[in-house]
């Protein structure tokens, strides 16, 4: 489809936005950094329960956020021109670096958080956009 000048995959969209989110599903897992990412937010003493109250909501609005993600990025990679994975996968890494990796120091730094949430959180946005560009600069 055409989009602000550009071809967007609607499919390639759709593909990178369920791979952020399963990279979060992934990262943020006892596996990874799930006790980190709680430790550092000072959430390690709430229950499975309460977790499991707010977890659908969550996962709904962060769905929605990596599909909004995906398309602004493909909008991106398209307009530059990008017809390769690893072009894709660079405009990524400087979507990280420019936007996401910016605005979450900025929140570490108000929130006075320590440097282990700011770590966790951007570590997972630099993986996560630069798995999506290569998707959607690959799948043109």
């Amino acid at each position: 489809m055409m989009l602000f000048g550009t071809y967007v995959n609607p499919l390639a969209v759709l593909v990178a936005a369920v791979v952020g989110f399963a990279i979060g599903a992934l990262w943020f897992s006892n596996l990874l950094f799930a006790r980190a990412w709680a430790r550092a937010y000072g959430l390690e003493t709430i229950s499975t329960e309460e977790m499991q109250r707010t977890a659908a909501r969550a996962y709904v609005v962060t769905f929605v956020a990596f599909a909004v993600m995906a398309f602004a990025l493909a909008i991106i990679i398209g307009r530059i021109g990008i017809t390769f994975w690893l072009g894709g996968l660079k405009a990524g890494v400087l979507a990280w670096l420019g936007f996401a990796a910016t605005t979450a120091l900025i929140t570490n730094v108000f929130t006075r958080r320590p440097i282990n949430a700011f770590l966790v959180d951007a570590g997972y946005y630099l993986v996560a956009l630069a798995a999506m560009g290569a998707i959607i600069g690959g799948w043109r």
